[in-house]
């Protein structure tokens, strides 16, 4: 059984129209959520996640999938980080 640990990266969503804040209210309190970023083009927001575990990154995702105003989600697990 292979254990992964220390997972960090980003979701991407979209969101209807009129409830943007009480979304992203929410969705900033989640437990592992870092930063939530506004943004222009095809998502409206990003969040950045740092969690021990699987399982937690599943929370978050199932939490903001199910805000009835969340219309999309994608999950990008990082690699691995270059820093500059």
């Amino acid at each position: 059984m292979i254990v992964v640990a220390n997972i960090e990266g980003l979701i991407l969503f979209t969101l209807l129209k009129g409830s943007e804040k009480e979304a992203l209210d929410r969705i900033k309190n989640l437990e592992g959520v870092k930063k939530v970023f506004v943004v222009c083009g095809e998502y409206d927001g990003a969040v950045v996640f740092d969690v021990k575990n699987l399982n937690e990154l599943k929370k978050i995702v199932k939490t903001m999938r199910s805000i009835k105003v969340v219309t999309k989600t994608v999950t990008y697990i990082a690699v691995y980080t270059i820093t500059a």
